[in-house]
C-alpha cells in the first residue's frame, strides 16, 4: 500500500498507529520527533505523514511547514489531543486533522482514501503517457464522509 511516516512523541501512540497501519498493509516508519521524521523523509520519502501537533522541541506546525518546503504535494494529517482544531487557523495547513483516540477508523479510512487517490492519479498519468507524478491531494478530495481540515 503506502509508506506512512508517523511522528509522535508518545511511544504508545506510535506503537498503536504502527500496529494498526501495518495490519492494513502499509509500510510504517514511526519516529518520536520532527527532526527524525524529516531525516527519514529525506532518505525514504513517505506517501503520507501522520503528525502530532504538540511535539517536544519543534512543534508539529513547524514540522508540517518543513515538509511542505520539501514536497508541497505530500499529504500531512495532524493527529492530536487538541479538539479545537476546527477553530484554529494553524490547523488549516494540514490536509486533515484527527483527535487522538483508541478508535482509528476515521484516520484509517482517510489514509486508504489518499492511497486510492494517489494510485488513481498515477494510473491516469501512466495511461496518458505523461510522467508519473502524483497531483497534490487535499482533504476535500476525501469526500463528504471523511474528516477534513
Amino acid at each position: 500500500m503506502a509508506h506512512v511516516l508517523v511522528i509522535d512523541d508518545h511511544a504508545l501512540i506510535r506503537e498503536l498507529l504502527e500496529l494498526e497501519l501495518a495490519s492494513a498493509g502499509h509500510v510504517v516508519t514511526a519516529v518520536p520527533d520532527g527532526p527524525s521524521g524529516l531525516a527519514v523523509a529525506l532518505h525514504h520519502p513517505p506517501d503520507l505523514v501522520v503528525l502530532d501537533f504538540r511535539l517536544r522541541g519543534i512543534d508539529g506546525l513547524a514540522v508540517l511547514r518543513a515538509f511542505r518546503a520539501l514536497n508541497p504535494a505530500l499529504p500531512v494529517f495532524f493527529y492530536t489531543v487538541l479538539g479545537d482544531f476546527p477553530d484554529r487557523t494553524d490547523f488549516a495547513e494540514a490536509d486533515a486533522c484527527f483527535v487522538k483516540s483508541g478508535d482509528l477508523t476515521l484516520l484509517s479510512k482517510a489514509i486508504a482514501s489518499v492511497c486510492s487517490l494517489q494510485a488513481s492519479h498515477l494510473a491516469d498519468a501512466v495511461a496518458g503517457g505523461e510522467p508519473a507524478s502524483v497531483a497534490p491531494i487535499r482533504s476535500g478530495d476525501l469526500g463528504p464522509e471523511e474528516p477534513t481540515a
